[in-house]
């Protein structure tokens, strides 16, 4: 019986500069072992024997490294003058926001007032049986000097 030789696969070089740029601009360790045509298990194990570290924290460190340049170089923008980036960043870091329009203070009791429909209930029911009564429409309240009611709760 004829012996068959053990195929292994080639020695593929990785060009770890170029790894870490990779890295550093947010590529997965899937993507790199892509990008340089092997298994990602073969970076994972290269990174063991290589560079002395699991590969979760080599890809941690050079993850970082981007990050920081990316701020900076985005710190950078901003400070020259960028309006754009200084109003990200602003929002980014300092939680500044615009203000809402529509932002309602909630701490406050509403007051609504149903005085008007309570003394005169049939005039409030006689506007539902109006030929031209909106009244198929969803019906709100009016605010009037003696009948406030606030756009928060209205109903």
């Amino acid at each position: 019986m004829e012996e068959q030789k053990k195929v292994s696969n080639p020695y593929i070089p990785i060009d770890w500069e170029e790894a870490d740029k990779l890295f550093e601009a947010g590529c997965t360790g899937r993507e790199v072992a892509a990008y340089f045509g092997c298994c990602p298990d073969t970076l994972y194990i290269r990174c063991q024997s290589e560079k002395k570290l699991d590969f979760s924290a080599y890809l941690a460190l050079k993850r970082a490294k981007g990050d920081s340049s990316l701020r900076t170089k985005q710190y950078k923008v901003a400070m020259d003058g960028n309006i754009a980036m200084l109003v990200w960043l602003g929002k980014q870091r300092l939680e500044q926001r615009e203000p809402d329009s529509k932002q309602y203070d909630t701490t406050q009791p509403v007051q609504i007032f149903i005085n008007d429909i309570l003394q005169n209930p049939k005039e409030a029911n006689a506007d539902k049986n109006a030929p031209n009564s909106n009244h198929n429409q969803a019906s709100k309240p009016k605010a009037s000097q003696d009948n406030p009611v606030s756009p928060a709760k209205a109903p």
